[in-house]
């Protein structure tokens, strides 16, 4: 009677213990983090050492956070930038992060899963609104120098504040695409266009 209920016991155990656990995979251009929560008291936090390729298994109050570690392009649009002869201007800059192999756990300790929204993404807009600013939409339009100086300024802005701030990416590249004007102010030009060209039609 006693070794039945022990095995009895071993079996819920094993049963409880399966149920318990959570099924994790990481692809191979990842990281994982695994945070870890008590299931009733104690402390929980993040686990220092990265899960790589593969699979794993995990508790069922742990959760998984997973990270690129390949470079990773951040698209950010604008649409209502002034020029400095105050017209707006529409266009995309292109930011090229990537990850430290190695350095998930700090990345997400320090400065969170969306670290990119929290710390970087202001700092590129704010810099490319007030690099635009400073020529007018005619030097926009012919000049590819200032989009190549201004994404090297910016690069270099951004490369110090991560150097400053230690936080573990790497800033590979700025790109800014040429601006154009804005909708409303396309359409003004083509309306111009069109009645230009409606009055040497009538002559």
């Amino acid at each position: 009677m006693i070794k039945k209920t022990f095995f009895l016991l071993a079996y819920l155990m094993l049963l409880v213990s399966c149920t318990g656990c959570s099924f994790s995979k990481i692809d191979a251009d990842e990281e994982g983090v695994m945070v870890m929560k008590p299931w009733f008291f104690g402390h929980g936090g993040v686990d220092n050492i990265p899960l790589t390729t593969g699979n794993t298994w995990t508790a069922w109050t742990t959760e998984v956070v997973r990270f690129k570690i390949i470079p990773v392009q951040y698209d950010e649009k604008f649409s209502d930038i002034m020029s400095s002869d105050n017209t707006p201007v529409d266009l995309t800059a292109h930011l090229l992060i990537q990850i430290e192999k190695g350095n998930t756990p700090i990345l997400l300790k320090n400065f969170g899963e969306n670290w990119y929204r929290n710390d970087i993404q202001k700092d590129l807009c704010n810099e490319v609104r007030n690099e635009i600013s400073k020529y007018s939409m005619m030097e926009l339009t012919c000049k590819r120098a200032i989009y190549d100086n201004a994404s090297q300024h910016i690069e270099n802005i951004l490369r110090n504040k991560v150097k400053n701030e230690k936080i573990p990416i790497t800033i590979m590249k700025v790109i800014i695409d040429k601006a154009s004007p804005n909708s409303e102010v396309m359409e003004e030009y083509n309306k111009t266009a069109a009645q230009i060209q409606a009055k040497q039609t009538q002559l």
